[in-house]
Protein backbone atom coordinates (compact mmCIF):
# COMPACT_ATOMS: atom_id res chain seq x y z
CA UNK A 1 0.00 0.00 0.00
CA UNK A 2 2.85 2.08 0.30
CA UNK A 3 4.11 1.82 -2.71
CA UNK A 4 0.90 2.55 -4.59
CA UNK A 5 1.10 5.89 -2.43
CA UNK A 6 4.55 6.83 -3.05
CA UNK A 7 3.50 5.70 -6.99
CA UNK A 8 0.80 7.84 -6.69
CA UNK A 9 2.39 11.06 -5.15
CA UNK A 10 4.93 11.38 -8.77
CA UNK A 11 2.20 10.66 -11.01
CA UNK A 12 -0.73 12.48 -10.05
CA UNK A 13 1.23 15.74 -11.18
CA UNK A 14 1.47 14.69 -14.00
CA UNK A 15 -1.84 13.21 -14.71
CA UNK A 16 -3.24 16.58 -13.46
CA UNK A 17 -0.59 18.39 -16.14
CA UNK A 18 -1.93 16.36 -18.99
CA UNK A 19 -5.84 16.83 -18.23
CA UNK A 20 -5.24 20.36 -17.86
CA UNK A 21 -3.90 20.54 -21.47
CA UNK A 22 -6.39 18.28 -22.87
CA UNK A 23 -8.80 20.43 -21.65
CA UNK A 24 -7.30 23.87 -22.41
CA UNK A 25 -7.47 24.99 -18.54
CA UNK A 26 -5.39 27.90 -18.17
CA UNK A 27 -6.55 28.77 -14.65
CA UNK A 28 -7.76 26.06 -12.48
CA UNK A 29 -9.13 28.18 -9.90
CA UNK A 30 -11.30 30.01 -11.92
CA UNK A 31 -12.38 26.63 -13.68
CA UNK A 32 -13.30 25.42 -10.25
CA UNK A 33 -15.30 28.70 -9.12
CA UNK A 34 -16.86 27.88 -12.96
CA UNK A 35 -17.59 24.11 -12.32
CA UNK A 36 -18.89 25.17 -8.86
CA UNK A 37 -21.36 28.07 -9.95
CA UNK A 38 -22.66 25.68 -12.61
CA UNK A 39 -23.89 23.34 -9.92
CA UNK A 40 -25.30 25.88 -8.28
CA UNK A 41 -27.34 27.19 -10.89
CA UNK A 42 -27.82 23.96 -12.96
CA UNK A 43 -27.38 21.47 -10.69
CA UNK A 44 -29.36 22.58 -7.73
CA UNK A 45 -31.70 25.40 -9.98
CA UNK A 46 -33.24 26.28 -6.04
CA UNK A 47 -34.15 23.10 -5.23
CA UNK A 48 -31.88 21.62 -1.52
CA UNK A 49 -30.71 18.92 -3.37
CA UNK A 50 -30.10 17.99 -7.07
CA UNK A 51 -33.05 15.00 -7.08
CA UNK A 52 -35.40 17.73 -4.93
CA UNK A 53 -36.09 17.23 -1.48
CA UNK A 54 -33.50 14.28 -0.67
CA UNK A 55 -29.91 13.99 -1.80
CA UNK A 56 -29.25 11.24 -3.69
CA UNK A 57 -26.70 9.45 -5.80
CA UNK A 58 -25.32 12.42 -7.64
CA UNK A 59 -25.69 14.60 -4.69
CA UNK A 60 -23.21 12.18 -3.06
CA UNK A 61 -20.76 12.35 -5.52
CA UNK A 62 -20.33 15.72 -6.04
CA UNK A 63 -20.13 16.05 -1.65
CA UNK A 64 -17.60 13.21 -2.16
CA UNK A 65 -15.39 15.83 -4.34
CA UNK A 66 -16.13 18.35 -2.22
CA UNK A 67 -15.59 16.98 1.10
CA UNK A 68 -11.69 15.98 -0.06
CA UNK A 69 -11.44 19.85 -0.35
CA UNK A 70 -12.76 20.79 3.01
CA UNK A 71 -9.52 21.02 4.52
CA UNK A 72 -7.74 22.90 2.06
CA UNK A 73 -7.19 26.44 3.08
CA UNK A 74 -9.34 28.17 0.06
CA UNK A 75 -12.79 25.86 1.59
CA UNK A 76 -13.33 28.73 3.77
CA UNK A 77 -13.09 31.35 0.78
CA UNK A 78 -15.36 28.84 -1.31
CA UNK A 79 -17.97 28.62 0.65
CA UNK A 80 -18.38 32.64 1.01
CA UNK A 81 -18.61 32.91 -2.76
CA UNK A 82 -21.23 30.71 -3.18
CA UNK A 83 -23.33 30.84 -0.21
CA UNK A 84 -26.01 28.47 -1.84
CA UNK A 85 -23.40 25.75 -2.72
CA UNK A 86 -22.20 25.78 1.27
CA UNK A 87 -25.90 25.73 2.26
CA UNK A 88 -26.14 22.27 -0.04
CA UNK A 89 -22.92 21.02 1.69
CA UNK A 90 -23.93 21.77 5.31
CA UNK A 91 -26.98 19.95 4.47
CA UNK A 92 -24.86 17.16 2.52
CA UNK A 93 -22.69 16.89 6.06
CA UNK A 94 -25.62 16.70 8.20
CA UNK A 95 -26.80 13.65 6.23
CA UNK A 96 -23.73 11.96 4.78
CA UNK A 97 -20.53 13.22 6.95
CA UNK A 98 -20.76 10.92 9.40
CA UNK A 99 -20.16 8.13 7.27
CA UNK A 100 -16.38 7.21 7.27
CA UNK A 101 -16.13 4.51 4.62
Amino acid sequence: QFGVRLAGSFVMPKVARKMKAKHNIQNTEAEFNTALSHWEKEGLEGKPFFEGETPGVVDAMVYGVLRSCAKMPFWQAIQLQHPVLAQWYTNCDTLMGASTV
